[in-house]
């Protein structure tokens, strides 16, 4: 979801929680049912009301759009050639990334997500190391490794490595009983 798609859901929950709170205030008798049907008499004709309810399902649309689809490309061109195009899905190149980071002595999981910027690739990890990794070193040889792989397997250059470390965790094997 863009910027301009969390603004628009954030006025559009806002407005939606004023809406609700109105109607437990009627329901509740904190307001009397008299202004609430005096009111609702001023909307037919009111040009105004029927712009807000348009914009309103419009909005609506394009949130529940916005929330269905993952934005970005969902495959990358890696070769274009005489014989045709060769292209690659940004999941495979995310599980691949996931599978090459793996193999770093230290890391125990990982999640990782491919988006492009021009012709380079950026990725972005969340990683789990085990406590005797020293987390510099391993996200340097993260960063290596990813490049150098990518590289080699998909073709194309990588720009940027980021890596968030979200836990220090014991394999099971390392886990004494008391």
């Amino acid at each position: 979801m863009s910027i301009a798609d969390r603004i628009i859901l954030a006025l559009y929950t806002i407005m939606m929680a004023v809406v609700s709170a109105l109607i437990v205030c009627f329901v509740a008798r904190v307001f009397p049912v008299e202004v609430l049907h005096e009111h609702l008499n001023t909307i037919p004709g009111s040009w105004e009301f029927a712009v807000g309810g348009v914009v309103m399902f419009l909005v609506s649309i394009r949130l529940l759009i916005a929330g269905i689809t993952r934005g970005g490309p969902k495959d990358i061109t890696v070769h274009i050639g005489d014989g045709g195009v060769v292209r690659v899905s940004m999941s495979a190149v995310d599980k691949f990334v996931e599978k090459t980071a793996a193999q770093v002595r230290g890391v125990h999981t990982v999640k990782a997500r491919i988006s492009t910027s021009g012709d380079f690739l950026k990725v972005k990890m969340v990683a789990g190391v085990l406590p005797e990794a020293n987390i510099p070193e391993i996200s340097v040889l993260l960063r290596d490794k990813v490049k150098a792989g990518v590289k080699e397997t998909v073709g194309r250059e990588v720009s940027e490595v980021e890596t968030l470390f979200n836990t220090i965790a014991y394999e099971a094997s390392n886990k004494q009983r008391y």
